[in-house]
């Protein structure tokens, strides 16, 4: 249980903390022409769309991560 919850906690929040990351890359990959530059693509997001759209879909990536940490650094470590 000790392993499980540590690499839960450890997964999500590293997936939690770079979400913003994701949304900007997502955004330069299906438009690169509206964004250009990952600096340029975060400041576009901000002015136009608002931070909250950093953290649109967090919920899916972290209950998954979660549950993916749990099971994935148990493993590491009775394996």
């Amino acid at each position: 249980l000790r392993f499980s919850l540590s690499g839960a906690i450890c997964a999500s929040s590293v997936h939690l903390a770079l979400t913003p990351i994701d949304v900007v890359k997502t955004k330069v990959q299906t438009n690169p022409s509206k964004y250009p530059g990952i600096i340029s693509s975060f400041e576009t997001v901000i002015k136009e769309e608002g931070l909250s759209t950093f953290f649109s879909g967090w919920i899916p990536t972290v209950v998954g991560n979660f549950l993916s940490g749990a099971i994935l650094y148990a493993l590491t470590e009775y394996i």
